[in-house]
């Protein structure tokens, strides 16, 4: 914020003061007052088609100091003529360079530059929390511009694009399924997977930033891949003719294995991004924190809560089929 400019601030100091200032008010303002501040209009010059003001001011050197612009007449109906410094106390202030405004509203602006190697999110959170503390006037409000708004409005349309994805991996996994069930167990490995985002970020000391919500987009795509690896080799041992539990289980056991290396593959190829190697590897390091901690631990959670899962729902499926058929 810039800092303001000299002013004066004029307080009346008499009961004939106010009678005199609310006199000049009723009427035409008085020139030589006038004269010692912006300027009086005394006519307007036609050039053009339009109109400039004329103002008589006077001369810089008369009104430098507070003596002189208290030595101005000010003159009212029926009075005499009294000194400014008679009528008020003139005050050393301050003033705004310049008034802003915006939606016909006021504003003030209080900018700063971040260098440091503290995460950008957490300046916005301590800065947030000093603010929220202060006791704001009646009328006024606190808002926050520039890259914070810019970081809120991209964390907005991230939180749009989560949502798409999701809609747009079941939709895939519905048709290649050829049902709406099993692609539901699959997305069941999201959920899990922010459970490992969420204890990289802590472990790693990582804030949420749009990397890492990015991370969490890619892996909206990433973690579905064990799901529908298992599904599928179950579905297919079913269709062979195996029981419910020991397709499950012979899913199980011979499907770990490739689970695992494509995983451990992954993991590895992101550990480079994820340590921060190199000259602004810092701002993408959040993005592979994140990928790495979501898969590792949805692997884990997705060899034993979707099998066990599609066991329960399947074998729920069967047993009210075999209800409804006749004996």
């Amino acid at each position: 914020m810039k800092t303001g400019k000299a002013a004066v601030t004029a307080v009346l100091i008499a009961l004939f003061a106010a009678i005199t200032f609310a006199g000049c008010s009723q009427g035409k303002k008085d020139p030589a007052a006038a004269a010692g501040g912006p300027g009086a209009v005394a006519t307007r010059l036609r050039r053009g088609g339009d109109e400039v003001d004329i103002r008589v001011r006077l001369r810089p050197e008369d009104r430098e100091n507070l003596d002189d612009v208290g030595n101005i007449l000010i003159a009212a109906p029926g009075s005499p003529p009294v000194p400014l410094r008679g009528m008020v106390r003139l005050d050393p202030d301050t003033g705004p360079v310049q008034i802003e405004r915006r939606d016909q509203e006021r504003i003030t602006t209080i900018s700063a530059s971040y260098t440091g190697d503290t995460p950008p999110g957490s300046v916005n959170q301590a800065i947030m929390s000093k603010v929220r503390s202060l006791n704001a006037p009646p009328g006024f409000t606190i808002d926050f511009a520039g890259e914070e708004q810019e970081r809120r409005e991209s964390f907005s349309s991230m939180l749009l694009a989560f949502l798409l994805a999701i809609a747009l991996v079941y939709m895939v996994m519905a048709t290649q399924f050829e049902s709406l069930l099993h692609p539901l167990l699959i997305m069941f490995a999201v959920p899990l997977s922010l459970l490992g985002v969420m204890l990289s970020l802590f472990i790693t000391n990582t804030n949420l930033s749009l990397m890492a919500y990015l991370g969490i987009i890619m892996l909206t795509g990433i973690v579905v891949n064990n799901g529908i690896v298992m599904i599928d080799f179950i579905n297919q041992l079913r269709r062979n003719g195996m029981e419910l539990n020991q397709a499950v289980t012979e899913a199980g056991r011979l499907r770990l294995r490739p689970i695992i290396m494509t995983t451990l593959t992954t993991t590895l190829a992101l550990i480079p991004l994820a340590i921060g190697m190199g000259r602004g590897s810092e701002m993408q390091a959040p993005l592979g924190r994140v990928v790495i901690g979501g898969l590792l631990i949805a692997t884990l959670l997705t060899l034993v809560f979707i099998p066990v899962l599609y066991a329960g729902i399947e074998g729920f499926l069967e047993r009210r089929r075999n209800k409804r058929r006749p004996t």
